[in-house]
């Protein structure tokens, strides 16, 4: 007896190639493999953090170092083009100098036009500057009895040399020092010495 089977090509139920297909099933994840991938990405993510976070003060530090730095030389190239005395100092209102070697609170520059380290009612104030964020301490190392203050002349610029500290809590890796002079200012990760930077406010 001859018999010829056929390839149904209906789609109702129990014909076809849905029906017929043995390699057809559903594809995904069970619940335990769902389990053992997030567990790996959690020890992943985990174990990325401190770097991550190690990357994110370092760039914190840096912008804070060049903040004060662009600040300087902003003082130093606005004296001789006006041809006037500017006094950087710092200051936590941005109206008055504090008695500090704590620029970590914010800083201003102004006009000293009767060269008295004092910002006074009728000179002008050029710039002012935030406090410093993300646990970072700005601490100047200078420059005798008046050390707080950088005065900038027009002749010859800024007289004065000293060490502005940067202190990450926690981080004392990523300290730093903006040594100041009247060569270009550098950046270092030890003081003038060659001691680590440490700072004392």
């Amino acid at each position: 007896m001859d018999v010829t089977l056929k390839k149904s090509h209906g789609r109702g139920n129990g014909h076809g190639y849905f029906q017929n297909n043995k390699q057809f099933h559903q594809t995904g994840l069970t619940l335990i493999e769902l389990v053992i991938i997030m567990a790996i990405l959690g020890i992943l993510a985990g174990a990325g953090i401190p770097g991550l976070q190690g990357l994110l003060a370092s760039n914190r530090v840096t912008n804070e170092v060049n903040q004060i730095s662009h600040s300087l030389r902003y003082a130093w190239s606005e004296a001789i083009t006006r041809n006037e005395t500017l006094v950087a100092c710092p200051s936590a209102d941005g109206r008055s100098c504090m008695r500090s070697k704590d620029w970590g609170k914010g800083w201003l520059i102004f006009a000293d036009s009767n060269d008295n380290r004092e910002l006074d009612d009728d000179e002008a104030v050029k710039r002012i500057y935030p406090a410093v964020t993300h646990k970072i301490t700005v601490e100047l190392a200078a420059f005798g009895p008046r050390g707080q203050y950088i005065p900038f002349y027009p002749t010859d610029g800024m007289r004065t040399n000293g060490t502005f500290k940067f202190c990450v809590e926690g981080a004392p890796e990523l300290n730093r020092a903006l040594i100041v002079s009247k060569a270009r200012p550098r950046v270092s990760k030890t003081m003038r010495d060659g001691k680590p930077v440490k700072c004392s406010i």
